[in-house]
């Protein structure tokens, strides 16, 4: 079949046929530019190169060729899929001479280079190369459209449907345009270089040679004119040309070079032995002379660290026997301070060495390696015991690392026993259940009771409360339970501290899981405080009171978590949408994290969502079938209630207990909570109404702790304006009462030291008191100056001076002799603890008034009130007033009572001089003072007990003290004012057997 014409060619050459000249009717001329066209339309590149190379040679340079070929876009292939050719370039050879159209474009390569921008001399062998420049792949593929193949030497056989690079690359010839390529990395090729001819020609025989049809391609013939004979001289074998044949090319070439170097090496290391050999012959030494001269290197491979050295580990498993044999002798010669280095090498070793004695001897290094580990040391070590049990496993925990903590439990150093403690508590998540609640529980149990280091106790306590959290067996509940009052009961803070951050809140949480805190915890420590008030009527033990107080107290967060996680909504809290905030002062603050309520809920959120519907299910939906709650509403609230009205109004202690248990309470549940169920059952207790006041007996509950504990506890929970007026109003109700009713104002008092002891309350309780300054009752204003006396000691001078002294100003004028009277404690207080000169001078002046206004010279009780004060503020009050005022007046009220007709009275007088000349002894005096006001006066004093009769008693006896602080106070001054004092008194003595069975009597 004749080969594909070009279109105007053929006609040219038909008319050419036919006629043999122009004149027979030579068609016309078809232009260059269409042929360019025509060529480039249907593919046929390498023509459309060699007519675009004449014409550049020839001057008439075609902008179409020109444009195209400068294009590196006309050369790039559309798709990975290689032409039908099988080449790398765009055109292929035809088969009868003929070029058939590539089916795709040319392959880009990283150089842009063209044939109109390819400098042809730096190719030629005259040519200026630059040693670093690199060929691409298009200027290769555009240099072969020069290549005269009929110049190669193999050229006449070359495969039919292959490219020119597809021919270059599997390297059968070497083209003259790359002789040049000295270096192959010029080339840009990212492949091996292929072989040169002559090594293709020398390896011809060892190659496959695949059996294929080959022609001639300086001649076109027919597809049915090929022969397919045996190759002649001359013919070369043909690979396949697919990526396979390629890459079976580069292998096999990469393997001929390594021979080749192999080769290379083996001949080289011949001729190197051939040499020793040589030098051996001509040394002629024997090997005990060898033997002897190598001697002198001074090695020892027979001691244990020389064979040690000599013999090099070659495994993981020798490394580890190795580090077996040696840490021990290392561990005693690195420095004490420095030793914590060595545990991640010891840890490493005993946790991989395959022998147990080893192992055993490395743990017990471990737990050894310093003599008392500080605090960072010891971290470090149960840090290296946690990373060793989380990689060994509970078994081997249990048989390795426990046996190590049994052996130091009664170790001399409390350094060493604290570790102990304290890695029983990090390895008690990788401990065997089982061993976690009998041998560890036990070990625990011991160091409590019987380690006398209150640090080891402490460690010991934290160490129960991680327990207590992984512990399930419900057999052991009681003696949690027992280690849990020893714990509380132990006499060092730390411990108690510990006991209610960590083993406590543990203990509550497991006990909560086994359904016994409200079933059991809570109402054994109630029973225990129930208990305790019943023996204590004639002394109540206030520390084990504090005690189950406080751990009710703790507990307060894992009940009210009870209470919201067994509420009928609970099954409606899911965290959708937006959820609502909760207030930062919406709980009290929580003495360990295991106390918070988010915490034991499970997180903040979760808490915020149960909040409101708790709120909203007490305030619209009540209690009904809210069985947690109703237990608390119902029979913790009237319990507690209970407790606190036996409990003794005097005690401070107690009272202070109470209030805060109750303040937690309410604070926790809430404020619906605490103005719907626990005010209610402490206002029927209290029933403050006038219907209740007797004034022979008074109301009972009103004297009990009660009222200072819902005062303080629950009345003060919250602070906006309709708590605080609720609580000025009970106040005021308790005052009226107790007043009206003739009652003990204990209870009242307690309330009001309490609620003094916050400034924030101070202006509330002047508000109190003034509602009783203007009461219309004298026994009402009476309380009201007495209560004053209280609140001076912590209030500001400024509302002193504004606020208290006017009010006292007022009642010191009341009508009733009884109210001024009761103004004198507060005053005196007043001059005990104001500093301001002016405040002084006023209150000085009012108790002047009392001593010398004619009108209270009969008055005995308020005589009697101002010794007592005296006596009370005279050591603290300032200097200057003692002197001028307290002092010269004790002296004028002593010689008023020599004078004294009526003996109780003068004694009543005489005893109150006594404690007021007692307690001003022990104040500088000065030596004027003393002679003339301070001494004159005990003179007075002895009359009185002289004039008293002898046989009383109480009478001999406060004679024999007056004595004893009348030669206290004469060794305060000068000797020269003693021997003074004593000729104008005469001698005054005391046995020393009178003076011993004084003391004793003090005692």
């Amino acid at each position: 079949e004749d080969p594909e014409e070009l279109p105007g060619l053929r006609a040219a050459g038909d008319a050419a046929g036919a006629g043999g000249g122009a004149a027979a009717g030579e068609p016309p001329r078809v232009s260059m530019d269409a042929m360019a066209a025509q060529l480039l339309r249907d593919q046929f590149l390498l023509t459309a190169l060699e007519l675009h190379t004449e014409l550049l040679e020839s001057g008439r340079e075609l902008p179409r060729l020109r444009d195209f070929f400068s294009n590196p876009g006309n050369f790039e292939r559309q798709s990975g899929t290689p032409p039908a050719g099988g080449g790398l370039g765009g055109s292929v050879l035809g088969g009868a001479g003929g070029r058939e159209p590539c089916s795709g474009q040319l392959n880009r390569a990283g150089s842009i280079s063209t044939l109109d921008s390819l400098d042809f001399a730096r190719y030629s062998d005259d040519g200026n190369r630059e040693t670093d420049e690199r060929v691409a792949v298009n200027e290769c593929f555009l240099m072969l459209q020069f290549v005269p193949i009929a110049s190669c030497p193999v050229a006449g056989h070359i495969e039919k449907n292959l490219s020119p690079c597809s021919f270059l690359l599997c390297g059968l010839v070497s083209l003259t345009p790359l002789k040049d390529f000295e270096l192959w990395d010029d080339v840009g090729l990212n492949i091996p270089k292929p072989p040169d001819l002559l090594q293709l020609y020398r390896d011809f025989g060892n190659h496959h040679v695949t059996a294929r049809d080959v022609v001639d391609v300086s001649v076109g013939v027919d597809d049915d004119e090929l022969e397919a004979a045996t190759p002649i001289l001359g013919t070369v074998p043909v690979f396949e040309t697919t990526p396979q044949s390629i890459e079976q090319c580069l292998i096999v070439q990469k393997l001929e070079d390594q021979i080749s170097v192999l080769n290379n090496e083996k001949w080289s290391l011949m001729e190197q032995i051939q040499r020793l050999e040589r030098y051996c012959k001509s040394l002629k030494l024997s090997p005990a002379f060898h033997q002897a001269l190598l001697s002198f290197c001074r090695m020892s491979a027979d001691s244990r660290l020389g064979s040690e050295v000599s013999r090099i580990a070659d495994s993981e498993k020798s490394v580890m026997l190795m580090l077996g044999r040696c840490l021990p002798h290392i561990v005693p010669n690195v420095l004490l301070a420095k030793r914590e280095e060595l545990i991640p090498l010891i840890l490493c070793t005993a946790c991989l060495h395959p022998e147990p004695k080893e192992r055993d001897q490395l743990l017990h290094i471990l737990f050894n390696l310093i003599k008392r580990p500080d605090d960072e040391q010891r971290q470090m070590i149960l840090t290296g015991c946690v990373a060793f049990a989380r990689h060994v496993g509970p078994t081997r925990v249990e048989a390795e690392l426990l046996p190590q903590c049994w052996e130091q439990i009664n170790h001399k150093y409390p350094e060493r026993r604290l570790l102990v403690a304290e890695s029983c508590g990090a390895l008690a998540p990788y401990l065997p259940k089982e061993i976690r609640s009998s041998l560890v529980l036990s070990m625990l149990q011991q160091m409590l009771m019987e380690d006398k280091a209150d640090l080891v106790r402490e460690a010991v306590i934290k160490s129960l409360g991680i327990i207590m959290g992984y512990i399930d067996d419900p057999d052991k509940y009681q003696q949690g339970f027992e280690l849990l009052l020893s714990a509380l009961g132990d006499p060092s803070e730390r411990v108690v501290s510990a006991t209610h951050q960590v083993f406590l809140p543990a203990y509550a949480a497991w006990t909560t899981e086994l359904g016994n805190l409200q079933f059991h915890l809570i109402p054994t420590l109630l029973s225990k405080i129930e208990k305790l008030l019943r023996e204590g009527e004639h002394g109540l033990d206030e520390h084990k009171l504090h005690m189950y107080l406080s751990a009710l107290q703790s507990l307060i967060p894992s009940l009210f978590a009870l209470v919201l996680q067994n509420a009928p909504f609970t099954s409606k809290a899911k965290l959708q949408g937006e959820v609502p905030q909760i207030e930062v002062t919406r709980f009290p603050r929580p003495a360990s994290p295991l106390q918070d309520v988010a915490i034991i809920i499970g997180s903040r959120e979760q808490l915020a969502v149960l909040l409101q519907l708790y709120n909203h299910q007490l305030e619209h939906e009540g209690t009904t079938g809210w069985e947690t709650l109703l237990w608390v509403v119902n029979q913790l609230l009237p319990q507690l209630i209970e407790i606190v009205g036996k409990i003794n109004v005097a005690s401070t202690a107690c009272v202070h207990e109470f209030s805060r248990f109750f303040w937690r309470l309410c604070r926790t549940f809430g404020k619906i909570f605490t103005n719907t169920k626990v005010k209610p059952q402490f206002q029927e207790i209290l029933r403050l109404s006038e219907e209740n006041i007797d004034s022979t007996a008074g109301n009972g509950v009103l004297t009990k702790a009660t009222v200072p504990i819902y005062a303080t506890g629950v009345l003060t929970c919250y602070i906006q304006e309709e708590d605080r007026k609720l609580l000025v109003g009970f106040l005021e109700d308790v005052m009226t009462m107790l007043s009206l009713s003739h009652a003990p104002l204990d209870s009242l008092k307690a309330s009001f030291v309490e609620l003094g002891a916050n400034p924030a309350y101070h202006e509330l309780l002047l508000t109190v008191l003034w509602y009783g300054v203007v009461h219309t009752s004298a026994l009402v204003r009476c309380t009201a100056a007495r209560m004053f006396e209280l609140l001076v000691k912590g209030v500001h001078e400024t509302l002193v001076a504004q606020r208290v002294v006017p009010a006292l100003i007022t009642l010191s004028s009341d009508p009733e002799i009884s109210v001024r009277i009761a103004t004198i404690p507060a005053f005196g207080t007043i001059m005990e603890t104001v500093t301001q000169r002016e405040l002084l001078e006023r209150v000085k002046m009012q108790l002047a008034s009392f001593l010398e206004d004619p009108q209270y010279q009969d008055q005995h009780s308020l005589h009697t009130e101002i010794i007592k004060t005296f006596g009370r503020v005279g050591p603290n009050a300032e200097p200057r007033f003692r002197d001028e005022f307290v002092i010269p007046h004790l002296h004028k009220l002593a010689l008023v009572n020599n004078q004294q007709s009526v003996d109780s009275k003068r004694l009543d007088i005489a005893t109150h001089l006594f404690e007021a000349y007692s307690a001003l002894s022990c104040c500088f005096i000065s030596e004027d003072l003393m002679v003339n006001h301070f001494l004159p006066g005990l003179k007075c004093l002895r009359i009185d007990m002289e004039h008293l009769s002898p046989e009383h008693e109480v009478s001999s006896k406060m004679q024999v003290e007056s004595q004893i602080s009348m030669s206290i106070a004469a060794s305060l001054v000068s000797e020269d004012t003693k021997t003074k004092f004593l000729n104008k008194m005469g001698q005054l003595t005391t046995s020393g057997a009178m003076l011993a069975n004084v003391f004793q009597r003090k005692k």
